[in-house]
């Protein structure tokens, strides 16, 4: 029987970065009205890292934590629930990677916040979007095959693009150059499959909080909308899909600690349910808080935005179901 339920110690880590991303990073910081951009993140980038949140499994020997998959993402949940840049995503796959080739330099940068990687998707034959690059920015990128790192300027930008999510600039860009760091096989995808999971974990977990909020608060014919049924099911439902995602994305972190044949599919199938349950639980928490959740001045429309960005990377929630059907025996 495998424990879920996150340590003492664990739950710590977790504790200690969700304080410091509703310090530095909270959720409003993207609304429009608050008159933030995304690169606000940037700028707590080095005080993030002081707390060792990109080399939480880089070994204490190369300046990590030197902890598990399981501590890593639980950190990572909590990057989804204050909606934290992509590039979170980007400087943990590359330094893993500035490990795994012994580039020590470029693993401390990485490690003290002094450079970051965005992400590139790739939307076509040598054409990429590219999410929260910026100029010297490395650039992460994987699919089913392995896992690379550019440097920014192995792309050639072709427009910027406005971005469904405020929090993300996006510009469609071309491949020009070749990686600086690359790793075959499916190890690095699939430990990214996991973090985007639990990211979106996170964003399911936030939604149900403000859902359950605006459910015991908002009164109307002078009792709380909570106490009506329809709305005691909605957050019930929220609340059934963010617990069935974490236990997922949970135990497919101890599944690919552990090395277990099943690892891969854990990992994929943590990535499409959990894509799942963010997105309905912020389609639910926009209803819960009626009128007013259709509109930019509430932290709503965020959550539901950023799972719309988190569901494409590599694989499409489609690409996962037909990935998952390839796994079942003949």
């Amino acid at each position: 029987m495998i424990d879920l339920i996150p340590t003492e110690d664990q739950q710590r880590i977790a504790d200690s970065v969700a304080e410091f991303l509703a310090d530095k990073l909270p959720v409003e910081r993207h609304r429009r009205d608050h008159g933030r951009a995304a690169s606000d993140d940037r700028d707590a980038w080095e005080a993030l890292a002081a707390l060792g949140v990109f080399g939480v499994t880089i070994p204490d020997s190369h300046g990590g934590i030197g902890l598990t998959l399981a501590e890593e993402a639980l950190v990572f949940r909590e990057f989804g629930r204050n909606i934290v840049s992509p590039a979170a995503l980007g400087s943990v796959l590359a330094a893993r990677l500035a490990l795994d080739k012994g580039q020590t330099k470029l693993l401390a940068e990485l490690l003290e916040g002094r450079r970051a990687a965005g992400l590139a998707n790739r939307v076509g034959d040598g054409v990429f979007h590219l999410l929260d690059v910026k100029a010297g920015d490395l650039v992460a990128s994987w699919d089913d095959a392995g896992a690379r790192v550019y440097e920014a300027s192995a792309f050639r930008a072709d427009e910027a693009r406005d971005s469904l999510d405020p929090g993300v600039t996006l510009t469609r860009a071309r491949l020009t150059g070749k990686p600086v760091l690359e790793a075959q096989g499916k190890a690095l995808p699939h430990v990214a499959s996991l973090l985007t999971a639990a990211m979106l974990v996170g964003i399911a977990e936030a939604a149900r909080d403000a859902a359950v909020q605006q459910a015991q608060t908002r009164i109307q014919f002078n009792v709380p909308i909570g106490s009506f049924q329809a709305i005691k099911h909605k957050c019930a439902d929220v609340a059934l899909w963010a617990e069935a995602a974490w236990s997922q994305t949970a135990y497919a972190a101890v599944v690919m600690q552990a090395g277990l044949p099943e690892a891969d599919f854990q990992a994929v199938n943590a990535k499409m349910i959990a894509s799942s349950a963010a997105r309905r639980a912020a389609r639910e928490n926009i209803q819960i808080n009626g009128g007013m959740g259709f509109t930019a001045e509430i932290n709503a429309h965020l959550f539901l935005k950023r799972t719309h960005v988190l569901s494409q990377l590599a694989n499409s929630p489609r690409e996962l179901q037909r990935k998952l059907l390839d796994f079942a025996p003949a």
